[in-house]
Parts: C-alpha cells; structure tokens; sequence
C-alpha cells in the first residue's frame, strides 16, 4: 500500500467530525499519515496529543483572535517546522497532500519539491487564501494591498504542484489557470449519512421542542465570515408576522462574536439558544431537531461551499443561503432550499414566505436531501474517484 502524508493546520484530528483531514484519512485507501499543528483553531488552546489516526504534531505559538498578527505568526511556524519535518520524513511518502488554506504550508510543500524533486505533490484547495478573509470585514478593506504577497505565495504553490484537487469546481478553475500540466479535478467535501446518524445516536442531549416552535439554525464558527445582523433582522420580522409558529433561533457554535451576538439578541427579544463549541456528536443532535439552516455569509464573501451546508443537509434542513457558485446550483436544482435572489430581497421577506408554505416544504424535504447526498455528496464515490486518480498519477509520475 502507498504512503500519503497529509498536512494541514486545520483538522480535528482527536475527533470524529466531517471536515476533510480526517475524511481524507478515514477514505483514502493509502496508508495515510497526518502532520498538524499542536494547536486547536477552534478551541484557541493546545491539543491532547492523543489520537485514533496516524498523527504528528507540530508546535506553534498560541492565538486568540482568528483576524490577527499572532495567527499569521502561527502559521508560519508551522510552515517553518514543516520544512525540517520534511526534510527527516518527506521521502518516506511517495504523495505529500497538502490542504490550503494556508498557502504558507502549501508554499513550503512546493519548495520541498522543487529542492527534493519528490515524486509527487498534491494541493487540496478547501478555500481560497487571502481572498476569503480580506472581506471579513470592511475596515480592514484599507490594508487588502498589503494581502498580494499572500495572494502570490498562494500561485507559486499552486505552480509547484503535481494535483490540484479542491473542494469546488470554481476553486479547481482558478487554481488550474497557474499550472496547465498538473492533473486537476474538484472533489466535494460531502457527506457519510450513515457515519452522521451514528454519531448522532452517539450523543445523549435531550432536547425539549414543543409542537409549535420552529428552530432557525446557524451552525458553525460566530466569526466575521457572516452576517448575523440579516439573520437576526429577519427572525425578529419573521416573528412579528408569522402566525401558528413560534420561531426559536439555535446557535450551535462558539467563536470571537459570541458575546457581541448574545447582546445583540437580548436587545432583540428574539428567543435564542447559543450552544457554545460542542462535540459532533451533540452538534449534530442540535441540527436533528432544527427546521431551516442559514448558510448566510458576509455580502463580500468568497466563500462558495461550507461544511455547514453539508451538515444541514445531512439533518434534513431546509437551507436558505446567499452564496453563489456550486452551493446555489445545488439548492436550485434539487429543491432543498431558497437562495437570495439579491441584494434587493431581504432574508425576512423569503424566510416569511417558506414558514407560510411550511406544511408542503416539510414533507419532501427529507426525500430531497436524500438525493442531493446520493447524487452528488456522496463520500463514498468522491473519496473512491479520488482514490483512484491519486493511484493513476502515481503510477504516471
């Protein structure tokens, strides 16, 4: 069996979640090593060095604040001691798969390439660095020249690479359009239904929901990425105007806005829950008893496909979302949510107009999901399909 060696900052590789180190690892039929850091993004603290997978951590310094010097400095540590990891390790794989963000990992990847001449170089690109922070917030729109350096280190690693894989189609054309000789193909994140309801059952929350109540949720990272502000305009409005329903608004997550959030709410009235980080599992059960899912980012954001897409599908929510790109083609063509039509649509005014029609989206939406998995997100065929490129291009390499 092949050897793979699999970076990446990200992963939380002590846990079952559904990001892509550990699908990748869970999948791959390779003998799969993971190097990550010592340090929990989510968490803002360092690991328990105990896991089930094949791993080796990589010490850097701390952060707090997912928009600071300190991070950067983080990761640069990491791409640093990568570079000596490599130099001991690299040649014990015939693939280093390297996921980006961040593109300083994916730089020195490149690098080792190019001294080493490694056999084969795979970049897996899950979003698309510094474009997908610089719109976080629009203060910070005076300092986007000082990014191009960023936005170059990522082209050099993409020039560097044998495999560009990511996670969309639009991520894989803009990629691609720097490197004409590497194998190139998108690989969605997707989803393992019957892993999900397994974790699922997993958990023992019980939740208390009367017949009357319809939760709202919002899952994931309370960062700068989203637009909490439509979301809570539109669920105090809702609340207003709905009749039969009391709405109630979950927020299964944690992150530098929360306590910025929770005031917001309070002086809203609206009826809220915010969950705070919890384990998959319970995240997951949260989703199980929620109706509608807002994937609803910042207006500037360049993100197009979200973990939390795929785990309101795999819960069977209804999904009304603002992104453009491959998520909204999703949505259109099977049917398993709204997309804003654009700015002059207000997210109160279409999630009125999906509570009114409840009765009728309810009953289908479960089959629809379903679909959308079976068709298109299932990991089962993308991590097969990947497999198999992967082995036919190390076979030509």
């Amino acid at each position: 069996m092949h050897n793979l060696l699999l970076v990446s900052v990200f992963g939380r590789v002590n846990f079952d979640t559904n990001d892509r180190v550990n699908s990748l690892h869970d999948y791959l039929q390779f003998n799969v090593k993971i190097v990550t850091t010592d340090f929990s993004h989510r968490d803002k603290q360092y690991r328990a060095k105990n896991s089930v997978r094949n791993v080796d951590y990589l010490h850097v310094t701390p952060y707090k604040k997912n928009l600071s010097v300190n991070r950067i400095l983080s990761h640069w540590t990491f791409a640093l001691r990568l570079l000596i990891y490599l130099i001991k390790n690299g040649k014990k794989h015939e693939i280093i798969y390297c996921i980006s963000p961040t593109p300083s990992s994916a730089l020195i990847c490149g690098i080792y390439k190019l001294i080493t001449r490694h056999k084969c170089l795979a970049i897996d690109i899950i979003d698309i660095w510094p474009e997908g922070l610089i719109p976080l917030s629009k203060k910070y729109k005076w300092i986007s020249p000082l990014f191009l350096p960023w936005k170059w280190i990522s082209i050099l690693a993409f020039k560097s690479a044998d495999v560009i894989i990511a996670a969309t189609r639009s991520y894989q054309l803009l990629a691609s359009q720097y490197n004409k000789h590497a194998f190139t193909d998108y690989y969605p994140l997707g989803i393992d239904p019957q892993k999900s309801h397994s974790l699922l059952n997993k958990s023992e929350l019980k939740l208390v929901k009367d017949k009357n109540e319809l939760w709202i949720a919002y899952a994931g990272n309370l960062g700068a990425s989203y637009d909490f502000d439509s979301m809570i305009s539109a669920i105090s409005f809702v609340s207003m105007h709905v009749k039969g329903y009391r709405l109630k608004f979950i927020i299964v997550g944690g992150g530098d806005k929360k306590l910025e959030l929770e005031n917001k709410l309070q002086e809203t009235g609206i009826n809220y829950l915010i969950t705070g980080n919890i384990e998959y599992k319970d995240y997951l059960c949260y989703l199980s008893q929620c109706d509608i899912g807002f994937n609803i980012f910042a207006e500037t954001s360049t993100v197009i496909q979200s973990y939390k897409f795929n785990d309101y599908i795999v819960s069977g929510l209804y999904v009304i979302n603002n992104l453009k790109g491959e998520t909204a083609e999703l949505i259109d063509q099977f049917q398993v949510g709204e997309n804003l039509s654009g700015q002059n649509q207000q997210l109160g005014e279409l999630l009125l107009n999906c509570i009114d029609n409840w009765n009728s989206i309810r009953s289908s939406q479960r089959d629809k999901c379903n679909k959308l998995i079976n068709d298109v997100l299932s990991k089962e065929k993308i991590y097969n399909k990947l497999n198999s490129d992967l082995l036919k291009v190390i076979g030509n390499v």
